[in-house]
């Protein structure tokens, strides 16, 4: 029944072990915020600090005091892509938040927080994504799918971008995704891999989100039922007519409203 998104703790000071790191934060109610700074481990300052109720972290030179480490890293543009990637997660995670993201002078993603899933990803990657995505919603035994899949005539070959959530945490599954894809069974070639944007909630003994550190794997209790509810809404999402190609400019997906996941 764990309900928060981390682990043991550990993510924030080991970070600051290996960083030159700034902390503001104030709760609401409290008359002033704290400001933090730690270098390679160090505290050096801790002071009340006027701010707005919330949280700010921010983190410089990683692994300046441990090079060793600091050679491992991939080229700038390499973890930008990678960093990029994690905020857009986190964007598809929560709709309804502002994100923003800079790399130099440049300006990554300037994303306006939103109503509904169809906007979050057309804001991403614009109007011609969002407008072959098709909604679907099921649900069995006190699991509920909703998500947002592309029509079969827009799918194409090689990447795609695949998308799972259950309870508003990311993750990965090669076989659920494996699922979806039969649900397009005879609606598109085989290597057609078409994107898919997938959010699951179950309650939370159904469910182990502690199988690896990372928290990218999760174990569900019926794990074949879970597949057989993603394939069957999936082949039904693509029954109708939304799901072929059309001319009609007023024929347009319904924007999905993604419920916000709990927080502790």
């Amino acid at each position: 029944r764990v309900a928060t998104f981390g682990f043991r703790g550990e993510a924030l000071p080991s970070i600051a072990a290996v960083s030159r790191m700034s902390l503001e934060t104030r709760e609401a109610g409290e008359d002033a915020g704290t400001s933090l700074r730690v270098v390679g481990g160090r505290i050096t300052g801790v002071e009340d600090f006027p701010r707005q109720p919330g949280t700010t972290v921010e983190i410089r030179n990683l692994f300046f005091n441990a090079p060793a480490r600091q050679k491992f890293l991939k080229s700038s543009a390499a973890e930008t892509r990678a960093i990029s990637e994690a905020v857009t997660t986190l964007a598809l995670a929560n709709p309804s938040v502002s994100f923003s993201l800079t790399s130099g002078n440049r300006s990554l993603l300037d994303l306006q927080g939103v109503k509904n899933l169809t906007t979050r990803v057309g804001d991403l990657w614009g109007p011609e994504v969002s407008e072959t995505l098709l909604g679907i919603s099921r649900g069995v035994e006190r699991i509920s799918l909703k998500g947002l899949v592309q029509r079969p005539d827009a799918a194409g070959p090689g990447y795609r971008r695949a998308y799972l959530f259950v309870n508003g945490r990311p993750f990965r599954d090669p076989a659920l995704l494996r699922a979806a894809d039969r649900g397009y069974r005879t609606t598109i070639a085989p290597k057609q891999r078409p994107w898919l944007f997938l959010y699951f909630q179950v309650e939370d003994e159904s469910l182990d989100v502690n199988v690896h550190p990372a928290k990218l794997e999760v174990r569900f209790r019926n794990r074949g039922l879970v597949e057989a509810l993603l394939e069957e809404a999936v082949r039904t999402g693509l029954a109708g007519a939304e799901s072929s190609a059309t001319l009609d400019a007023q024929l347009r997906p319904r924007p999905l409203e993604v419920r916000e996941p709990r927080r502790a």
